[in-house]
């Protein structure tokens, strides 16, 4: 190509640029699955970070021609590399959404729960000693974040007439949300957004076009992702959260876990077939015959992530009072309990507390509140024993009005620390987990060594028909 073409084709390109841009903003990619399943199964053990973790990625070069490849430094909007990381665009976007949101400070976790270390494992949190503090804190939720952009390509050309000059990068910001009470994958959502610079120049260096794209906000995207999710599920407010940053996009890893689910599902894997159902919704045969071969579990499953309640309901028709249960618990219908006896099974009798709980919409007590919950206790179920540990903290009869509280003392229910630990204990010992009990570190406060014994004791010397007992120390058992 002659000299004169050269300079006609670059200014044809400039009208061009100068008319209408010279490329389309780049959309943003959005990745997410709605989690509801438990976070044991579902969730990667991801490595939380105190600092900020360098990372790389392949940078594409053109020069006058000439391709070539580098590693690229990325950076993160929480910090510099090595830095204590600061989440503070997810902490403002959640906040924004959520005016009411109590945050716990990153800089909070590291230096009082997992102080002296810089990294620490997810599970490591829902176990002791690092779970009774954030119990404590009261946290409702787990925002475990990852910010991270990279120089993806560049491109320089010069020529008699001119040059052109572009740069793109991307940035890549992800989030899992998890209720920490619960142990449940509220959401997990990944966005990624680029940035396009162009720059041209015509004869004697004269500036032709230079234009940036500006970044998507991914950062408050993923922000709002969250939010979103916590204010449809999670019952408060003014919920406590507790913002923490990942070594490694979590998203991915809980994408990884799917597909690894997936390939065991396809190999005839019971448990993997029900990871997979809750990480992406997707059924398997094996699956769907074991619902209708009567496992609950694999029924309770199909009923929750599906809507597919024939299975099910054929469980809960044949007599199984925890299939009525979970009708109770998820879906406000108790037309199952009506026929199972709330003296006689446990489950029947916690449902239907609930549900009178729920109706009074108060904080009134009632003696019919108190036996069906003392019913439910007393056939052993372990939510019941916790719930009354729970009417036992002195700190709860401060919220009971006077009514309330004559009543509870009139069937021998008073505030006593020990006896709540004593419930706690009998609760435990039939399988509460240390997430399920209530603030488990204030037991240490609030009782002395010889007390925490004696309560164990009594705990070791309950029987069913201790629930409720006008003896102070439970020592002779009612009739309920």
């Amino acid at each position: 190509m002659g000299v004169l073409e050269r300079i006609g084709s670059l200014f044809l390109l400039t009208v061009i640029y100068l008319l209408v841009g010279c490329v389309t903003p780049i959309t943003p990619k959005i990745s997410s699955y709605d989690f509801v399943g438990n976070a044991e199964p579902s969730v990667p053990n991801l490595m939380l970070v105190r600092r900020v973790a360098p990372k790389t990625q392949t940078k594409r070069t053109t020069i006058y021609g000439v391709k070539r490849t580098t590693e690229d430094v990325g950076e993160s909007r929480f910090g510099n590399y090595h830095e204590d990381a600061n989440p503070e665009c997810v902490i403002t976007g959640i906040v924004e959404r959520i005016p009411r949101a109590q945050i716990v400070p990153t800089a909070r976790f590291w230096d009082e729960v997992a102080t002296p270390l810089d990294k620490v494992e997810l599970s490591r949190l829902f176990e002791s000693p690092m779970l009774e503090p954030l119990h404590e804190w009261n946290v409702d939720v787990l925002v475990l974040s990852h910010n991270m952009a990279f120089d993806l390509e560049s491109f320089f050309l010069e020529m008699i007439a001119g040059g052109i000059y572009t740069d793109r990068s991307e940035e890549t910001s992800s989030a899992i949300v998890i209720n920490f009470r619960t142990s449940r994958l509220l959401e997990s959502v990944s966005v990624s957004g680029a940035t396009q610079t162009m720059a041209a120049h015509t004869l004697l260096f004269v500036p032709a076009y230079n234009k940036e794209f500006p970044a998507f906000d991914v950062c408050g995207v993923v922000a709002e992702r969250a939010a979103d999710a916590i204010t449809s599920k999670i019952n408060s407010s003014a919920p406590t959260i507790l913002v923490l940053v990942t070594a490694s996009d979590p998203h991915s890893a809980t994408q990884a876990v799917a597909a690894a689910s997936r390939d065991l599902a396809e190999g005839g894997d019971i448990e993997a077939s029900k990871v997979l159902l809750k990480l992406t919704g997707e059924t398997t045969e094996g699956l769907i015959e074991l619902a209708e071969s009567g496992d609950l579990a694999a029924a309770t499953l199909l009923a929750t992530y599906k809507k597919d309640f024939g299975p099910l309901r054929s469980s809960v028709e044949s007599g199984n009072s925890e299939g009525a249960g979970f009708f109770a618990d998820e879906f406000d219908d108790y037309s199952y309990l009506e026929n199972l006896d709330d003296r006689e099974n446990a489950i029947a009798a916690y449902m239907l507390y609930k549900r009178h709980k729920h109706l009074s919409r108060d904080e009134k007590v009632t003696t019919e509140y108190w036996r069906l919950l003392c019913n439910a206790a007393n056939w052993g179920y372990m939510k019941a024993q916790t719930e009354i540990g729970v009417w036992h903290q002195q700190n709860t009869w401060f919220h009971l009005d006077q009514q309330s509280r004559d009543e509870l003392e009139e069937i021998g229910v008073r505030p006593d620390n020990q006896i709540a630990y004593m419930w706690f204990a009998v609760a435990e010992a039939r399988g509460a987990t240390a997430a399920q009990l209530p603030n488990p570190g204030w037991r240490a406060s609030v009782l002395t060594a010889d007390e925490r014994a004696q309560a164990e004791q009594m705990a070791r010397d309950w029987k069913p028909g201790d629930c409720p007992s006008k003896e102070h120390r439970f020592g002779q058992a009612e009739e309920t």
